[in-house]
């Protein structure tokens, strides 16, 4: 009997996968831990419950797709004002909008609903 391939290994040939067709999923780690003064700190995007894996699928809007809704991944990177985004979270904003999502550098309320009316 062969041993099942575990959940990482399976992650990581979906992810793979994804790549060759344009579709970008990044892992997710949920969890928590407790430190020393015994807070917990919740770690993961969406934590409890997130999904293992994160991202985008392209989609080009056909006409039977007119008036329907399609969920568009957004990326916010919130900075105090005059900070500047490190070059891999340029780089991941970059990504985002390559592939056709909303990304955007803010450092107010009124930057993201400046950002987001489009």
């Amino acid at each position: 009997m062969t041993k099942p391939e575990s959940e990482a290994a399976i992650m990581r040939a979906i992810q793979i996968e994804a790549s060759k067709h344009g579709w970008r999923f990044f892992r997710n780690s949920c969890g928590q831990a407790i430190t020393a003064s015994g807070n917990i700190i919740r770690f993961g995007l969406a934590n409890p419950g997130g999904s293992d894996l994160i991202g985008w699928v392209p989609v080009t809007i056909t006409p039977d797709m007119v008036g329907s809704k399609v969920c568009i991944f957004t990326a916010i990177e919130v900075k105090r004002p005059k900070k500047k985004p490190t070059q891999s979270q340029a780089d991941f904003i970059e990504a985002v909008k390559k592939a056709g999502g909303i990304a955007l550098v803010a450092c107010s309320v009124e930057e993201v609903l400046e950002g987001l009316k489009r």
